[in-house]
């Protein structure tokens, strides 16, 4: 996200929450973490998560394709 952007979306989530701006910010790092995750994941159109995941999904299997072609490289 643009910097302009993360301070939209957190100002979304401070109403969200029935916050007044700045609140987020008073908050310990990992408790800022966790809203803005389960922002994301909330406002995440399922559609573009499947994909994402299916998009790692398949870069993992690619790497651990070409792990498993080099073996023999490494292993004499």
């Amino acid at each position: 996200l643009k910097a302009g952007m993360l301070e939209l979306e957190i100002l979304r989530i401070e109403k969200h929450w029935g916050r007044e701006p700045g609140w987020f910010y008073s908050l310990p790092k990992r408790q800022q973490i966790a809203l803005m995750a389960e922002w994301r994941i909330l406002h995440t159109p399922s559609k573009e998560l499947r994909s994402k995941a299916s998009g790692d999904k398949g870069a993992l299997i690619r790497r651990k394709i070409a792990e498993y072609q080099n073996r023999d490289r490494f292993n004499g």
